[in-house]
């Protein structure tokens, strides 16, 4: 270990390391690194300095920065650093790409809203001439029922209404509905 290091803050450096890497025990964590695991409980303990080998097997193993290791100075992880560089134009490339085809979708999913909402007009006016004409056929009926009577005709198309209540369309109550020049 190089000289004047602070033995204890060292320790609760690898303590933060251990922590983040989460080993299923420290004597696998102490076989990984290539420590003897009772050697690495000792300077766990602080009875053992850390050797520059079981530090170069940290680096190896985990990525941990020597030097932030023994002075806390620069990131705890270099390979992070070399894989977001690696990674960052990567990773920007796929974003740019995910954000074009979200743009083409989005597209897409416009102009099938745009067909569903000319559909649908194009439906409601068809709709709308349909109540027209069961509207006319219905009052021609009613005419020929009421022989002509205008108070009869008037008085058959409001129970027709009455009777209809909720079910009805709208825009077919509004068709039949009773004026005076029914």
């Amino acid at each position: 270990m190089a000289q004047g290091v602070d033995n204890k803050n060292v320790i609760l450096r690898l303590e933060d390391v251990i922590k983040d890497k989460r080993p299923k025990s420290l004597r696998v964590f102490a076989l990984n690194v290539g420590a003897d695991p009772s050697f690495f409980s000792k300077i766990m303990k602080g009875e053992k300095p850390l050797t520059e080998n079981i530090a170069k097997g940290l680096f190896e193993k985990y990525g941990v920065n020597e030097d932030w290791l023994f002075t806390g100075q620069g990131p705890k992880y270099k390979l992070a650093e070399v894989e977001n560089e690696d990674y960052r134009g990567k990773y920007i490339k796929v974003l740019e790409e995910n954000n074009q085809l979200l743009k083409k979708e989005r597209s897409e999913l416009a102009a099938k809203v745009e067909d569903i909402q000319a559909s649908l007009a194009s439906a409601l006016k068809r709709q709308d001439a349909g109540f027209g004409l069961v509207a006319e056929l219905l009052k021609r009926d009613v005419h020929r029922e009421a022989k002509g009577n205008p108070g009869r005709v008037k008085k058959i198309l409001g129970e027709i209404l009455r009777k209809a209540g909720p079910d009805l369309s709208p825009n077919l109550k509004e068709s039949i509905a009773v004026d005076g020049s029914t």
